[in-house]
């Protein structure tokens, strides 16, 4: 029984953790609480974006009447080195995924003040999306503020009268950050998971 309830506990203080860091991504670092606990090894970088974090404001968004799940799923990676500093240039790549055949997508990327626009579309429709085949959008900015600023891309589709989208957002002082906050997530969820598929020894 206490073997049960301890696994009950990892599993909710697991979710408490990712519940935490999606709300990071959205806003801000965790607290300096957070951070005691042992979730993520604090590296000078982090101490430095939480004195100069902007103010988060939310990208637009497609129309309401669209459905947020659905096939499609959007991803935003950077292309080489993260922006260092104010003036760097940077490439960022969209991956459009979808589960399920589509004969297009359309995209458009929110670039908020303090990241100029250099090249790349900044709209634009993507046809013959298949399952397990990534389409790639890319486009290259600047950096133009030491504040973090979050870059959005959203994609929608269609499949007869349903109508979806899927969003991502890259983070300029924080994604390093946010990555490996994920990731010992992800690691604490597969533990858990190894941890419950072992056999039982019963005395």
């Amino acid at each position: 029984m206490s073997g049960q309830f301890s696994s009950v506990m990892m599993f909710v203080s697991l979710m408490a953790i990712a519940f935490a860091t999606n709300r990071a991504s959205e806003q801000t670092l965790p607290s300096e609480a957070h951070r005691a606990r042992g979730l993520a090894t604090v590296h000078p970088e982090d101490l430095r974006k939480k004195q100069i974090l902007g103010e988060f404001k939310t990208a637009p968004l497609f129309p309401h009447t669209l459905k947020v799940t659905g096939p499609l799923k959007v991803d935003i990676q950077v292309d080489g080195q993260p922006p260092a500093k104010i003036g760097a240039r940077f490439v960022l790549m969209a991956h459009v995924h979808s589960t399920q055949p589509l004969a297009s997508a359309q995209f458009k990327w929110a670039i908020p003040e303090g990241v100029r626009w250099i090249s790349g579309a900044q709209t634009g429709t993507l046809t013959d999306l298949e399952p397990g085949k990534a389409k790639i959008v890319q486009i290259v900015l600047e950096k133009a503020s030491v504040e973090n600023r979050q870059v959005h891309i959203h994609a929608q589709g269609a499949v007869g009268r349903s109508r979806f989208a899927a969003a991502a957002q890259y983070n300029t002082e924080l994604q390093t950050y946010l990555d490996r906050e994920q990731q010992s997530v992800k690691a604490g969820i597969e533990a858990l998971q190894k941890q419950s598929q072992r056999p039982k020894i019963h005395h």
